[in-house]
């Protein structure tokens, strides 16, 4: 437990698997949500600080292909959101192969 923000100067973001923050985040993709593409955002950003996750955890990476194809028909999201989409979708896919 941590009562104030000062031990994330401290923890090397790498030192931890990001598989909770990914499923929690993941429970939150709701595209009439209005922090969608902030969560989209935050597991893009997290894929990239840890691409090993995919293919650590196949379950969560089903889930999130699954979520993120039918995200992926939405036309709600900025020219941004809709990037990050791509190449979440991508690093899904690459991991299962």
């Amino acid at each position: 437990m941590h009562v104030d923000d000062e031990f994330m100067t401290r923890i090397d973001p790498r030192d931890w698997t990001g598989a909770r923050l990914m499923a929690h985040l993941l429970d939150r993709l709701d595209p009439v949500s209005e922090l969608a593409q902030l969560n989209i955002h935050t597991l893009w950003a997290l894929l990239l600080t840890h691409p090993g996750l995919l293919t650590a955890q196949p379950g969560l990476r089903t889930r999130m292909i699954k979520l993120i194809e039918q995200l992926g028909d939405q036309n709600d999201f900025g020219p941004t959101a809709r990037s990050e989409l791509s190449d979440i979708r991508y690093a899904g896919r690459a991991a299962g192969q």
